[in-house]
């Protein structure tokens, strides 16, 4: 759909000369359970833009990878997209990879080690391919490598938390070195929701938010207990049916202010619960608490003080980068991600545990294919949803059978490409041993490449299962110099506490607000405010509703305050302002030529005639005739022709008109004068 939506936009601007890019690798397309397609660029570019007007550019330099990496790959990939077209029996494969030799730019020569593994009766390969991993980060490091330049690349995320749990396990075994170090991070170890003093703070909001969503209060009780008495049995923990003996499980604290801690914005709520609950002192999850205080604090920030809303808010968003845990590129840990998460990106040197998808689809994951036929049997029945099946090879489908075969086939030589290609300086990769006879898994492929490819043959250990060639390089790049004098400071402990146990409202100034004095100084900051709120006079009441709404005016002050803007309007000229006719904005932002922000607190406009009114309640000063200066000129850079500017002092009433050189006081209305209305 989007590639229909450009190619008019294409062709349009082909036709008035115009020099059009795309930019893509076809062996790198890995999105097509996403709608990607490949052969967008491979074959429908030139079909539906002209051969003739299509001219390819194949950038065919590599700077990323060392030279033994990138010859490795040049004879792998031109092997396998030979064999994957002879399987299938198109050359789709091999026209995808017709361009796979790369140059050789850098002078490292790098490593590159395969290991295959056989499956024994007491240790299946998997788990001497993670016994392997260990050994190879302990070689590494050893050998000057850092555990932050190295990746470790999985096809699926269940085989990511395999490896985290395996090396966490042996990091706290007998067995760890210590001089080694086996820290990862991954997508799940920096998620949030991860983390159980997270999950009890959320829990704890879902039940405030609904004291009678049973789910919430099991969860509320199953990581309260978790994190403060494990062992307690699970019969017991979700005892939830009845509200008062759930509430036995919980602080006091909290069952006693349930209706207050829901009146709390939501980042003081937080606060409450993580100390209530006792979650401070849980070291090893402070990370996952501030950085839940950070999302907390954003959206109260952005969106709304509201408990739902945010509630919502998480669950739409809860597996999207916006909830994990930031890292620092300076924390030494090895990390662990998808092939996938890969793409697009360059380490120095990978490993490959576990390198062994199947080439084909897996019998669980067969998907639906969208068939028709134009046999008398079934050429009124339109499209027909079929299983992705060999059986069908025997039917009126074979076609589409064959073609999703050979696209499948592609998809994960593709993934491999990706994989291979991430690589700077060394890369290690354990894979399955298997019969050659039967090549359904990219293990066997690249036994099979290793085997029949004369350049790659020579380097083939059979006895060994390994083929290895160059030697492990530590990088010698100036960002990895270490720093002596710069040491993190770990967060041990999360200080929280009630602000009102700390803020002591002075009483010491209380005359201040009897004073006669001060009580005009009160009522004129306020109709500083109730006038940004008038448009025209007859918003006089909608304002002053809307200041005792805000908490600004109490509705007694209301009468004073009307009397005061009363007072106002007898002059003329103040009374002008708030005349229909105008373009009328209130409170307008502005960047003064210094790069101070400051506010327009009243702006008129109207043809190109524009008045800009100041707004005072203290006492005059030349520094406010400085300012409405600064403002006319702002406006006369805009191309106002005709510009004004006022000082209002509110609380006497006096207008001054600012002119460059010199400012003019405007005279009140007086009483006692005739009014001859001219």
């Amino acid at each position: 759909m989007q590639w229909r939506n450009f190619v008019p936009l294409i062709n349009e601007s082909l036709s008035s000369n115009n020099r059009n890019v795309i930019v893509g690798d076809v062996k790198q397309a890995i999105y097509r359970w996403r709608g990607g397609d490949l052969t967008l660029l491979q074959e429908k570019l030139e079909e539906q833009i002209g051969k003739d007007r299509v001219t390819h550019v194949n950038l065919s330099d590599n700077y990323r990878s060392a030279a033994h990496i990138i010859s490795f790959n040049n004879q792998l990939f031109k092997t396998a997209s030979q064999f994957v077209s002879q399987e299938t029996g198109t050359t789709l494969a091999q026209n995808a990879y017709e361009d796979v030799d790369q140059n050789i730019k850098k002078k490292h020569k790098g490593l590159v080690d395969i290991q295959f593994i056989e499956n024994e009766k007491e240790l299946n390969w998997k788990e001497q391919a993670k016994e392997l991993l260990v050994r190879t980060l302990e070689e590494w490091q050893e050998a000057g490598v850092k555990l932050k330049d190295i990746a470790i690349l999985v096809r699926a995320n269940a085989e990511g938390q395999e490896l985290v749990a395996h090396l966490l396990k042996y990091k706290n075994s007998e067995k760890a070195k210590p001089t080694c170090k086996y820290d990862v991070i991954s997508n799940e170890s920096l998620r949030i929701d991860g983390a159980a003093s997270v999950n009890l703070i959320l829990a704890a909001m879902r039940y405030l938010n609904n004291h009678l969503d049973v789910v919430a209060r099991a969860e509320l009780v199953y990581e309260f207990v978790r994190i403060h008495q494990s062992g307690m049995a699970l019969s017991d923990v979700f005892s939830v049916t009845n509200e008062a003996i759930f509430e036995r499980f919980l602080p006091q604290e909290f069952t006693q202010q349930k209706l207050s801690l829901r009146k709390l914005p939501l980042f003081e709520m937080t606060e409450m619960l993580i100390r209530i609950f006792r979650l401070s002192d849980q070291e090893k999850e402070l990370a996952y608490l501030q950085a839940f205080q950070d999302i907390v604090l954003n959206f109260y920030a952005r969106e709304r003080n509201d408990l739902q809303a945010f509630l919502e808010w998480w669950e739409e968003n809860k597996d999207s980068d916006k909830t994990s845990v930031k890292t620092s590129g300076s924390i030494d840990a090895a990390e662990i991600l998808t092939i996938h998460k890969s793409k697009g990106l360059q380490f120095k040197y990978v490993i490959i545990p576990f390198c062994s998808w199947n080439l084909d689809h897996p019998g669980f994951k067969q998907p639906n294919l969208w068939v028709k036929a134009d046999t008398p049997m079934f050429k009124d029945a339109g499209y027909l949803s079929v299983k992705y099946n060999k059986t069908l090879t025997d039917t009126v489908f074979d076609s589409y059978y064959h073609q999703e075969r050979t696209q499948i086939f592609l998809d994960n030589v593709n993934i491999l490409y990706v994989a291979l290609t991430r690589a700077e300086l060394g890369m290690r990769i354990f894979a399955p041993y298997g019969k050659l006879s039967n090549v359904s898994d990219v293990s066997t492929l690249l036994q099979h490449c290793i085997v029949t490819n004369t350049e790659l043959a020579a380097n083939w250990d059979k006895a060994n299962l390994r083929w290895k060639v160059g030697a492990i390089e530590a990088s010698s790049s100036k960002s990895d110099v270490d720093h002596p004098g710069i040491e993190p400071v770990p967060l041990r402990h999360y200080p929280v506490s009630r602000w009102r146990d700390k803020l002591v409202i002075r009483q010491a100034g209380k005359n201040y607000f009897d004073s006669d004095k001060e009580e005009k100084v009160k009522y004129g900051i306020h109709i500083h405010s109730v006038l940004s709120y008038i448009k025209t006079k007859n918003d006089v009441d909608a304002a002053l509703q809307r200041a005792v709404q805000e908490g600004l005016l109490t509705t007694a002050e209301t009468e004073t305050v009307r009397n005061e803007l009363n007072e106002l309007f007898k002059t003329p000229l103040v009374s002008s302002w708030f005349d229909e006719g105008w373009d009328v904005r209130t409170e307008v932002p502005v960047v003064l030529p210094g790069g101070e922000e400051s506010r327009f607190d009243r702006l008129l406009l109207r043809d190109n005639k524009a008045i800009v009114i100041d707004f005072k309640t203290g006492a005059p000063s030349k520094a406010d005739h400085h300012q409405v200066l600064a403002y006319m000129d702002i406006l006369r850079s805009m191309n106002f022709t005709v510009v004004e500017g006022y000082v209002l002092y509110v609380r006497t009433g006096e207008v001054v008109e600012v002119k460059a050189g010199k400012a003019k006081t405007v005279k009140k209305k007086d009483d006692s004068q005739l009014d001859l209305g001219l």
